[in-house]
């Protein structure tokens, strides 16, 4: 029996036990048709592993060794044997190893032998369905060259060699499986290479592509279902990544295609102001007649000094003079980014808005210069000068992001200079442990003691921050995420004493719950889609400093947290961001990294092993100015090459101080930055990978199915 003790940072407080899945779903949701995609444009290929359904009894929302136990022994029953033993002479530690070893090293007279053992690189799997009524597997094995077959059969086979398939009982289905094989490698050859960026994702873009070191084995089928596949690696060691087909039939009943409409419109007027130089402005889609100007009210928002958990209001009264003949702007309000708009219409009707948008503060400016005056005074202005923008979505993995965001993907293929970083994985169950890995380059525990209730313990403002680093460069920050109950930073620690970037989200949303303004799902407050609070307000920040370098970090919890069906809500809107990036020329000087902290936690997919294994892949793509290329050519060819080799939060980490410290590296990172091509032979605990214990060594394919922290 194999058994992996997950070591995450898991405390009494989860998200996963906070918020569950609503019973009473939106009306017009209640009968959904099957997901229809393109699957022309949207491909998934990277190397690894496919996933088949486990019992049911694999998981009930509960990490422990018990469902660590059952999914080995489904691994095992469905043909993933550990190869043959090899490791007589080496240790058998059973704790604290660096990394999860796979299978040990043979001997040096072993390794001589494995180019005649190991399966070409040029090896394939094709499946070819048939209409029939019996479903039949049929196993066809051709070889070029006879000289590879005596090769082949003078070694023994592998354990993840076998390509024997027996017959199951599927309707309407045959699955003939061709398997061509050319000349067995040797240990001189060099790597092949995997289908370029173009050929992966349908990109206008001509991307290096990534060496290949493996070739792809499947086990025998004795469910019907898709078999796990997985990766070899000249490296034992190195982490195979999975391969996951986003719409695998294990999880198709469980895809819902809600549309892109959230419906927030339904029965509320809709807004007649927005807000341009910090004036009150008419959207055009309220005629000025139906307004009465008279009975126009501003109440600001604001936090309350020292105190993360609580806003108060200042009353600013009516911002519009009454008596002009005609509609003119309102006068400038610029207390707080935050506000609550209340007027009437002619007809009496009252209207309650919320509003949040970046007021410019001059001491900032004024600051940011003097200190990147200060920097190059002292020769230390280095780095890339590009502005950074981080936009986050919870729980949301690279398979649900290419289940539900076609049109978002389409324009970071063909608009923008895209690189889809498909080996990004966790280092820690939930939200927190990502998070912090990339704000801060720490494990959570690591970082001194915030956690609610302990001893010692305090508000987080002392943790090293980024925001705090690119404040030091003469940057104007802005941070926010958009649930402030399930904050990754204050649902179960203490929260910041001071706000940690200039621009702080949190009192606003804390107003939206202190009021109730925002439905149960976390969709809509009255007529606005929410994750336009966020994308809005990121915009009106980038207007707000034209000529100020800009760190921003926003983070959208509500939409997906417990409902990863309905990111197919934000697509329009993530497009309209991006376009107006584009439009405004933002992009220019901008990286624009759009990510997830894991995959669902909450819903039904999880219960399934496609689903374990897309919580431990989110989505992570990273969009840099088109003239980056031919600049820094270095830079861009390690993210290209990058893109299909595990890395983690971390990763990012190293890579948002690289922006910073270019040409040198940063130092004292835990792993290395993306702009340096990271070894494709990288094993989990080089990409940031904790310790972890064990009782036996692992097979070569379990490894990748847990590659825990």
């Amino acid at each position: 029996m194999f058994i992996i003790f997950l070591r995450s940072i898991i405390h009494d407080r989860d998200k996963s036990n906070v918020r569950p899945r609503s019973a009473d779903e939106r009306e017009d949701l209640a009968e959904y048709d099957e997901v229809t995609y393109d699957m022309e444009n949207l491909t998934y290929q990277d190397t690894g592993i496919n996933a088949t359904e486990p019992p049911e009894k694999i998981h009930r929302g509960v990490e422990g060794d018990d469902e660590v136990e059952e999914t080995l022994d489904w691994l095992q029953e469905h043909g993933a044997t550990p190869p043959p033993d090899q490791s007589d002479s080496v240790s058998s530690s059973v704790t604290d190893i660096e990394e999860i070893t796979t299978v040990e090293q043979a001997s040096s007279s072993t390794q001589s032998s494995v180019p005649s053992t190991l399966p070409s690189s040029k090896q394939s799997l094709t499946s070819e369905p048939s209409s029939t009524t019996d479903a039949e597997h049929t196993t066809t094995r051709t070889k070029d060259d006879a000289a590879t077959q005596s090769s082949a059969a003078s070694s023994p086979p592998s354990s993840m060699q076998s390509l024997t398939s027996e017959p199951s009982s599927t309707t309407d289905a045959e699955n003939t499986t061709t398997v061509t094989q050319d000349d067995a490698p040797t240990q001189s050859s060099p790597p092949s290479t995997l289908p370029s960026s173009t050929q992966r994702y349908g990109a206008e873009q001509n991307h290096s592509s990534l060496p290949d070191i493996s070739s792809q084995f499947t086990t025998p089928s004795t469910t019907g279902l898709p078999t796990p596949i997985y990766t070899t690696s000249p490296n034992l060691n190195s982490c195979k990544l999975p391969n996951l087909d986003p719409w695998d039939p294990s999880i198709s009943h469980l895809l819902k295609d809600v549309g892109n409409d959230p419906g927030c419109r339904g029965g509320y007027p809709l807004p007649a102001f927005d807000v341009k130089d910090n004036r009150l402005i008419l959207t055009g889609e309220v005629n000025a007649s139906l307004i009465d100007f008279s009975e126009v009210n501003v109440e600001t928002i604001h936090r309350n000094n020292g105190d993360d958990g609580y806003v108060h209001y200042a009353n600013q009264g009516n911002p519009f003079n009454a008596s002009a003949e005609r509609f003119q702007p309102s006068n400038v309000i610029n207390k707080s980014d935050f506000f609550v708009l209340k007027y009437k219409l002619s007809s009496g009707k009252e209207v309650t808005n919320y509003l949040a948008r970046a007021v410019p503060q001059q001491d900032v400016i004024d600051e940011s210069s003097r200190m990147r005056q200060k920097l190059r005074q002292q020769g230390k202005n280095k780095g890339l000068g590009l502005n950074v923008v981080m936009l986050g979505f919870d729980s949301v993995s690279a398979a649900n992001f290419r289940r539900k965001m076609p049109k978002s993907i389409n324009f970071l293929k063909r608009s923008l200079k895209t690189y889809f970083i498909s080996g990004q994985t966790i280092v820690g169950d939930a939200t927190t442990p990502a998070l912090t890995a990339m704000l801060t380059g720490l494990y959570e525990k690591e970082t001194p003691e915030g956690r609610q209730g302990y001893d010692n313990s305090a508000t987080i403002d002392k943790w090293p921050w980024i925001m705090n680093l690119y404040k030091e460069h003469g940057y104007v920050t802005m941070m926010g995420e958009d649930d402030p109950t399930m904050g990754a930073f204050n649902l179960r620690l203490r929260g910041f004493e001071d706000p940690p970037a200039h621009h702080y989200a949190r009192p606003f949303w804390l107003a939206l719950e202190e009021r109730y303004e925002r439905d149960e799902p976390g969709l809509c407050s009255r007529s606005t889609f929410m994750v336009n609070y966020t994308l809005d307000y990121v915009l009106s920040y980038f207007e707000a400093y034209p000529s100020t370098p800009k760190f921003a970090f926003a983070f959208m919890s509500y939409l997906t947290h417990a409902h990863p069906n309905h990111l197919s809500y934000a697509d329009n809107d993530i497009v309209r961001l991006l376009r107006t990036f584009v439009d405004r020329k933002y992009h220019d000087n901008t990286v624009i990294i759009l990510f997830g902290d894991h995959g669902s936690r909450n819903d039904d997919v999880r219960n399934t092993m496609q689903g374990k294994l897309e919580e431990r892949l989110p989505w992570l793509s990273i969009s840099v100015p088109a003239w980056l290329e031919k600049k820094y050519p270095d830079l861009t060819s390690a993210l290209e090459h990058n893109q299909h080799i595990i890395s983690s939060p971390f990763d990012v980490h190293a890579t948002l101080r690289h922006v910073l410290t270019y040409p040198e590296e940063p130092r004292g990172e835990k792993t290395q930055s993306l702009f340096r091509k990271l070894n494709y032979t990288r094993t989990c605990s080089e990409a940031g990978k904790k310790k972890i214990a064990r009782k036996e060594r692992l097979p070569l394919p379990l490894m990748s199915v847990f590659r825990v922290v």
